[in-house]
């Protein structure tokens, strides 16, 4: 299809007709574990056309998990054991979507799963990634070999080698834990509302060398999010500031001077911390499709990011690149960040640039379409 493949190779799609697209709504049963702001927005696109279920899993508390999983047949067979014709859809592979691809491969029905990063990889060393979970592990396995379509927001969650985390590490994607994985694979990256992130002052008129990036509370998140190298740049540029949101429980022997840390703040309200800085820094270890890039992009952000997974790909060359994960190549790519922020112009460039790439309407018509073709 020429728009899907305009849509995956970066450039820009045009205007759609949707009114073309099957008017019959289909059932769609919708499986998560948390309410987050990305599957709040998933889910308002399958409701603008379709009908939908869902049901969350908040299996933080491990003991929880066989009641959940209880929960799920009884939703199930409440639910979808009358339908005749019904979609599942998956946020994430882990121990909430095995039954729900069981439920759907017995009942010969359409299973999909919009993989979203901790389910495509194994960091042994931190404790991160699905695939480096025993009984996780195999939960997640046994779901991608049941789906029948898997959608990532860039083609590095099926397979990569990433470089920036270390040879020990480096190889990472479902397919390199499944290589005989014979789901239809699906790229759809995420999207942003440029109504709500957008530039609303000018760049000149905020802090020089004022630096934001976003973090998390769970200590694990902290070190594949490049918290740690953040305050560590921070110790070496003290001419620079920097601003942590989303993490007041940051535990730091020596916190420096010139770093700031918030409290968690709603997504909503990112784009006026956004809109207050000059820079944007992301040194994770691992991603899926960073929407927080993009958002602080669109808001005038120059970025400065890891060479991992699609954030690359969305900063092209409004930005620092980090090679290699040492002090070295994360101040070249400072440097650059600062010399590119000296352009004419650059600040709406790059909200240009990302606003027409990766609008949260390009998603939903890509999402859509998907529906319809399955379908």
């Amino acid at each position: 299809m020429e728009l899907l493949e305009d849509f995956l190779s970066g450039d820009e799609v045009d205007d759609w007709d949707e009114s073309l697209l099957n008017d019959k709504p289909v059932r769609i049963f919708y499986f998560y574990t948390h309410a987050t702001s990305s599957i709040q927005k998933d889910l308002e696109i399958f409701r603008s056309r379709h009908s939908v279920n869902d049901l969350s899993f908040p299996s933080r508390e491990k003991w929880k998990i066989p009641f959940l999983l209880i929960q799920q047949i009884f939703f199930l067979i409440k639910n979808a054991f009358f339908e005749n014709r019904y979609f599942i859809i998956v946020q994430s592979a882990g121990y909430h979507s095995l039954i729900p691809c069981i439920w759907a491969k017995i009942s010969g029905q359409k299973s999909i799963i919009l993989a979203e990063g901790g389910d495509c990889v194994a960091f042994p060393s931190l404790g991160y990634g699905h695939f480096q979970n025993v009984l996780m592990k195999q939960f997640t396995r046994w779901s991608f070999q049941l789906v029948n379509a898997v959608v990532a927001g860039h083609k590095s969650m099926f397979l990569r080698d990433n470089a920036y985390a270390g040879a020990g590490e480096s190889s990472q994607g479902i397919l390199n834990f499944i290589p005989n994985a014979s789901f239809v694979r699906h790229v759809i990256p995420g999207g942003f509302d440029p109504r709500l992130f957008r530039i609303n002052s000018s760049y000149m008129a905020r802090r020089p060398l004022s630096f934001i990036c976003i973090s998390d509370s769970n200590p694990v998140l902290q070190k594949i999010n490049g918290t740690d190298l953040v305050i560590d740049l921070a110790k070496r540029f003290t001419r620079a500031s920097f601003t942590i949101v989303g993490d007041k429980k940051l535990k730091v022997s020596e916190l420096p001077a010139n770093v700031e840390i918030l409290d968690s703040i709603s997504r909503n309200n990112f784009w006026a911390q956004f809109n207050r800085h000059r820079f944007y820094i992301q040194l994770s270890i691992s991603e899926g499709f960073p929407n927080a890039l993009c958002e602080a992009m669109a808001c005038g952000c120059v970025p400065v990011v890891s060479d991992v997974a699609a954030m690359p790909d969305i900063v092209q060359s409004f930005g620092g690149i980090v090679l290699k994960n040492n002090p070295e190549s994360i101040d070249n790519a400072v440097r650059d960040a600062v010399r590119i922020s000296e352009r004419p112009g650059i600040s709406a460039d790059l909200a240009r640039s990302v606003t027409k790439r990766y609008p949260l309407e390009r998603r939903r018509r890509e999402l859509l379409l998907l529906i319809e073709n399955i379908a």
